[in-house]
């Protein structure tokens, strides 16, 4: 059952998501799964390293700088900054690195079957792609940035005449609104 906004009545779903909200809106620079935590490294030794809650052994994982990290099923998907911040996916081992688009990406999101993300290519608009980088879609038509995917809505700030203002749309594009 839903209420008037729109949303679930359990409130907090299985998102099945790579990220926390919380997290992607401060560039994501780390993330979480299973007894493993993933993140970037600044410096020498810089790229993206993993390390076990476990014993605490660490392994880098690529020499690449990355933001915006999610991590889920097995894969990290991420913004390479050493890329011009387009968006990768490899294997939580480390292997199977490819690039999934050709366009400078922030604000990127997994959350179930899709990789959702600001486009900087086409102005800073909301686009959703599969995990495999197929079917990239643009969603909206303003200056977009901070998106929190919930359920099957998407939230994010839109720039309209020099004003950051709340929209909310359907994990599809459809019925965007201004929330407030």
């Amino acid at each position: 059952m839903k209420d008037k906004k729109g949303l679930d009545d359990q409130r907090f779903p299985s998102l099945n998501r790579g990220n926390t909200v919380g997290n992607i809106s401060n560039l994501g620079y780390i993330a979480m799964e299973g007894d493993w935590i993933y993140f970037n490294r600044w410096g020498e030794q810089g790229g993206l390293h993993k390390k076990s809650l476990i014993d605490g052994e660490t392994k880098k994982l690529s020499d690449s700088a990355a933001e915006y990290i999610n991590v889920i099923g097995g894969w990290i998907y991420y913004s390479n900054l050493s890329d011009d911040h387009k968006i990768y996916r490899m294997r939580t081992d480390g292997t199977k690195q490819s690039k999934l688009n050709d366009d400078r990406s922030s604000a990127v999101n997994v959350a179930g079957e899709w990789i959702y993300y600001c486009n900087h290519k086409h102005g800073s608009r909301i686009f959703r792609m599969r995990l495999d980088g197929s079917e990239p879609t643009k969603l909206n038509d303003c200056f977009s940035m901070y998106i929190h995917v919930f359920g099957d809505w998407v939230y994010y700030y839109g720039l309209v005449k020099d004003s950051s203002v709340l929209y909310r749309m359907r994990s599809d594009g459809s019925e965007n609104e201004l929330f407030y």
